[in-house]
Formats: structure tokens, sequence, C-alpha cells
């Protein structure tokens, strides 16, 4: 998704099993990103910042 300012956020997701989801979450590290996975849903949430 492109921001305004510049720079962008990706995310891209994955069901390792079930009830498992591996989560990869892009950003410019000036951008605050909180994660709140569904419930009963565990998961391995990986943020990657980036200088925009």
């Amino acid at each position: 998704m492109p921001l305004p300012q510049g720079g962008h956020i990706a995310v891209s997701w994955e069901f390792v099993s079930a009830g498992k989801l591996k989560l990869r979450i892009e950003a410019p590290e000036d951008i605050e990103v909180n994660v709140t996975l569904p419930e009963g849903i565990e998961g391995e949430v990986t943020q990657v910042t980036y200088m925009s």
C-alpha cells in the first residue's frame, strides 16, 4: 500500500498449519505498526523496517 508521504507498507501471510499463521510486514521506520491476530490464531510476526 503506497503512503502519501512516500514509501509503502507491504504485508504477506501464509497459514503454515491449522490455527498457525506466518505474517511479514514491511514498513518505513517512522510508521508504527500494531498487529492483532484473529481470535484462536497463533502466529509468527516478522516486521521489517526501512528508511523512507
